[in-house]
């Protein structure tokens, strides 16, 4: 805490959370199903989370981190750091950009889980009046140092369009992703498993004063891979989704993501709603998941310029292609402080 708020002195944008509240299955954040040693154990969550952000003219930055405690049992307590950075240059209509993020994430009670995951993007853009026209890369390589078969790294160019029109914002993009995992062969050796996908995004988004409503569809066709890639976790600690979920082709495989959000801001009030359906239909009786039902109400009351309470409750629902499936309530009470633009 202290470190955030000697940052936040020197920093343009900074803002720190302190949360507490519970979770049903807090292990579905390092493992799969049917891992789990005696089922799902409910525990107690605390948790400390900041950022720290800066902008200047051809430049970014920053660096987030986050402590989370579970209690009774520790063993998916975690430590992260995530700093990142690039460089954006725009000339009149036309954009190039690149960045980096490396996301560093300690699991004390459960080394095997452990990771660092580095993510490169590059991307040319133009931007001829409310509308842009993309076309770029991702690159993301994770290594996991004690569980090399969870390792895997990928490279997806994109195209992409998006344009505005009064409240109204429409996007659509298309890629073809690489990716490179590792499994375990018949004599127990780690090997090599290649896989491709087709992916694709609609997106529309509609804004009004006191609020907005954002709709996406994701399908995905996956080619090749090994159907024996472990079921990477499908959301983050705080409740987010987590497209790694979806890195590897596992064997192959048509997939179905819809997520809809929407929010309203009555005076010093700001509510969230949010809602995601993901369905995968699996070439073979895959180790991935293959429905998951999430939802999520956030309720946030400003208390001073600087100074916000809020609460969240959400439910996960997931059931892998091979059978075993849980379920995953959260609850959250926090305080957010925020400085800068």
């Amino acid at each position: 805490m202290i470190l955030w708020l000697a940052a936040a002195l020197a920093a343009p944008s900074t803002e720190v959370q302190m949360l507490a509240g519970a979770r049903t299955a807090p292990e579905a954040t390092v493992e799969q199903p049917s891992e789990w040693e005696g089922g799902s154990r409910p525990a107690g969550v605390i948790a400390s989370i900041g950022r720290v952000a800066w902008r200047g003219k051809s430049t970014w930055g920053g660096v987030g981190g986050a402590a989370w405690g579970t209690f009774p049992e520790s063993n998916t307590s975690l430590l992260s750091m995530t700093p990142r950075g690039g460089i954006e240059v725009r000339e009149g209509a036309l954009s190039a950009s690149t960045g980096a993020t490396y996301d560093l994430r300690w699991f004390p009670g459960q080394v095997t889980s452990s990771s660092g995951r580095l993510e490169v993007l590059a991307e040319v853009g133009a931007h001829p009046g409310t509308s842009t026209l993309r076309a770029g890369a991702t690159a993301i390589d994770r290594r996991y140092p004690r569980q090399k078969e969870w390792s895997f790294s990928t490279i997806e160019p994109e195209v992409g369009a998006e344009t505005t029109w009064r409240d109204v914002r429409l996007g659509l993009a298309s890629s073809m992703q690489w990716n490179r995992g590792r499994t375990v062969d018949a004599a127990g050796a780690s090997a090599l498993a290649t896989g491709s996908q087709v992916r694709g995004r609609a997106e529309l988004g509609l804004s009004k004063p006191l609020w907005a409503l954002e709709f996406s569809y994701r399908p995905i066709v996956a080619f090749e891979g090994q159907s024996e890639d472990a079921a990477r976790p499908q959301f983050t600690p705080v409740g987010a989704y987590a497209d790694d979920a979806d890195a590897l082709s596992a064997g192959g495989f048509v997939q179905h993501r819809v997520n809809v959000s929407m929010g309203v801001t009555p005076g010093p009030w700001t509510v969230r709603v949010g809602g995601l359906g993901r369905f995968r239909v699996s070439s073979e009786a895959a180790a991935s998941f293959g429905r998951t039902v999430h939802g999520d109400v956030m309720i946030e009351r400003k208390a001073s310029d600087h100074l916000a309470v809020f609460g969240r409750v959400g439910t996960s629902a997931v059931q892998l292609a091979n059978g075993p499936s849980y379920v995953d309530s959260q609850a959250w009470l926090g305080l957010r402080w925020s400085w800068g633009p």
